[in-house]
């Protein structure tokens, strides 16, 4: 698990990515930013909040992993932090490049440098890349002399991040480990953010073997399991129950997956005759 919000920011750069299809346009900043407290808490809050999951990525590239452009970028940021300005401009550079889709947003796209945040119990450093596209109308309400005026503007909502990366400064030569917020992650819109840009894949980590075991597990309870006995919804979501709070406490979830489909197959099993009180002799026999 990853906590940022006690970290602080150290550097941080921003850009306008357009979309070149739309005629839109590059603007690329010359200057870090400066901000108040009050600003950065408020951009810690709007980077930091969205990322609660524990699925994690990892960079990558068919050929080598010294071609995958952002891990280049990160990689010149953690040797040298003060290079956050320069590396963030290629960044900008590649993203524009790619996001030539007519879906595809502009936004300012954010790179930010955090130091000294944990990561499962660890204090590390992280990047985080970060892009807003969507613009809200809010209210000012001014005074004027003896009375009000209210006018309207658009701006940012710091509880709606559309996109965003945490990369974290370890495991560098596998890609780092990275956390991802995409709001629109099932689009195709989105997937050149991922796909493209950042060119991530999923780790084969406890939480990629929890997922990819539950699913299994529950495909064999729901598809086969009623096949080869007499087994009722209600027993099904009882097992499931049951047996999916055993797997989370499990050692099954490091093995190899061959010696999961047995062990699912067991635990399966010994669930039905614990609800049921059936007697299962072709299971027993053997």
């Amino acid at each position: 698990m990853q906590y940022f919000e006690g970290s602080s920011i150290t550097h941080i750069a921003v850009h306008n990515v357009g979309n070149e299809s739309e005629g839109e346009y590059l603007t690329l900043s010359k200057k870090e930013l400066v901000l108040d407290p009050e600003v950065k808490d408020l951009l810690i809050k709007y980077f930091l909040t969205p990322f609660k999951s524990e699925e994690y990525f990892h960079f990558f590239s068919e050929a080598h992993i010294s071609n995958n452009d952002v891990w280049k970028s990160v990689c010149s940021i953690f040797d040298n932090p003060e290079q956050t300005l320069l590396q963030s401009k290629q960044l900008a550079q590649h993203l524009y490049n790619l996001g030539n889709h007519p879906n595809v947003k502009g936004g300012e796209l954010y790179v930010v440098y955090f130091r000294e945040g944990l990561l499962n119990g660890e204090t590390v450093d992280a990047i985080g890349i970060f892009k807003s596209e969507q613009k809200e109308p809010f209210l000012k309400v001014l005074p004027v002399e003896d009375a009000f005026e209210v006018e309207s503007e658009e701006g940012i909502n710091i509880n709606k991040l559309d996109k965003g990366c945490m990369i974290y400064n370890t495991d560098r030569e596998n890609g780092f480990i990275v956390s991802v917020v995409d709001t629109k992650s099932k689009s195709a819109e989105a997937r050149y953010w991922t796909d493209n840009f950042l060119r991530i894949q999923q780790r084969q980590d406890q939480y990629f073997n929890t997922q990819s075991t539950m699913a299994l597990y529950k495909t064999y309870v729901t598809d086969h399991l009623p096949e080869q006995y007499n087994v009722t919804k209600a027993d099904q979501a009882d097992m499931l129950n049951r047996s999916l709070a055993f797997l989370k406490r499990s050692s099954i979830l490091t093995r190899k997956p061959l010696i999961m489909r047995y062990c699912i197959t067991r635990i399966s099993l010994k669930a039905l005759i614990n609800t049921n009180n059936i007697m299962l002799q072709k299971e027993t026999s053997k």
